[in-house]
């Protein structure tokens, strides 16, 4: 991270329905960590599964990052 020299930004891709199970938290509209209180179900399935991956010619991946101490 640019302005810490005790914490590392540790960044992960892949498909949602792996991704956002690991996740606890996630950013708001001021990009802000929350706690990630949404139905992770809800999300895969509807948003996901038929807006996203429903289309053929998407393909959808997640990301997600773990600020982590350096020792």
């Amino acid at each position: 991270m640019p302005h810490s020299t005790d914490k590392c930004r540790v960044y992960v891709k892949g498909a949602p329905e792996y991704i956002i199970e690991l996740c606890d938290e996630t950013l708001d509209h001021q990009v802000e960590q929350v706690p990630f209180i949404d139905d992770k179900e809800t999300i895969r399935n509807t948003i996901i599964g038929l807006n996203m991956a429903g289309n053929s010619m998407l393909k959808v991946i997640s990301y997600a990052f773990k600020e982590i101490a350096l020792e």
